[in-house]
């Protein structure tokens, strides 16, 4: 700054001169929303998957929320206003009897339009009926944490990570 001139007045004189105009305040798009919700399967293998991403996604700085909970209400209510509330649903893929409503969420998540990962225990079935051509991310032998990576790709594309 120059002694004894006003730091304003002269970027004011100079913008006159110049005749330039301020650039309209922009303001940045409000942060997404950091919320999601995991289904899985309600056994060991399920659970032990889910409790490692629910980890994975609150060192991130996402609120979990699962279907584990009690409800006073139906299944179907409870899991469809609990995925309602979340901005983002993930669905882990694990081994184990008939995995329709799995597939189900995950219609349901489309369906709303909210971003989906499909992480997919590579010796779990997945009959994928509407959702067969969205891209999953596979895994091994319990070994969820294999997916974080490719998870973080996948949030930098929608907008909940940075280069």
């Amino acid at each position: 700054m120059l002694d004894g001139v006003d730091g304003i007045t002269l970027l004011d004189e100079l913008m006159d001169f110049l005749s330039l105009q301020p650039d309209e305040v922009s303001l940045l798009p409000p942060e997404p929303q950091r919320t999601a919700f995991v289904a899985h399967r309600f056994d060991e293998r399920g659970e032990q998957a889910m409790d490692k991403l629910a980890r994975f996604l609150g060192l991130l700085g996402f609120a979990v929320i699962t279907g584990r909970a009690y409800s006073p209400k139906s299944i179907a209510d409870k899991v469809r206003s609990r995925m309602e509330q979340q901005a983002i649903v993930f669905v882990i893929l694990t081994p184990g009897d008939d995995a329709t409503w799995l597939v189900q969420e995950s219609a349901i998540a489309k369906i709303q339009g909210k971003p989906l990962f499909l992480l997919k225990e590579t010796s779990a079935e997945f009959k994928s009926g509407i959702l067969a051509d969205h891209e999953y991310i596979p895994f091994e032998n319990g070994r969820v944490e294999s997916c974080f990576v490719p998870i973080l790709e996948g949030m930098r594309e929608i907008g909940y990570a940075t280069e």
